[in-house]
């Protein structure tokens, strides 16, 4: 059990066990993560209101799992009429919290987080985009 602690630890029935043994030795439990269950939502780019040459992007985070997970990094890729990636963007958690979430780690369960975020038009070419998220 002890050789298995990172694999057997994350999962049922057996983290409540190891959560035990770790009161008694010492030991922390890793942080449960499940990226697949976090879905983005009603991605919306459009002309920032007050900005020129730049992009508002609304979207939709929620972490369908069980538990509390760390936020994901978000990547924002806008392609061109071939597919080929003309803009790409990555934003941390720490870029893209903002009001009550600001500095937060963990990504609640079940509860939906509205996004908005800026960025600097990619231009005509783009005509497509697309997120993805990543730890």
């Amino acid at each position: 059990a002890w050789l298995k602690f990172d694999e057997y630890s994350v999962k049922e029935p057996y983290r409540p066990y190891y959560a035990i043994a770790c009161q008694h030795l010492g030991c922390t439990l890793p942080q449960l993560k499940n990226l697949k269950q976090i879905r983005a939502s009603n991605l919306l780019v459009r002309t920032h209101p007050t900005t020129q040459s730049a992009l508002l992007v609304d979207v939709v985070i929620q972490n369908h799992a069980d538990f509390e997970q760390p936020f994901p990094k978000l990547t924002l890729v806008f392609s061109d009429i071939q597919n080929t990636v003309v803009a790409s963007r990555t934003f941390l958690p720490s870029e893209y919290l903002g009001g009550d979430l600001a500095g937060k780690h963990l990504m609640p369960s079940q509860k939906a987080i509205h996004l908005s975020l800026e960025l600097v038009d990619p231009g005509k070419g783009a005509v497509s985009y697309k997120i993805t998220m990543s730890e």
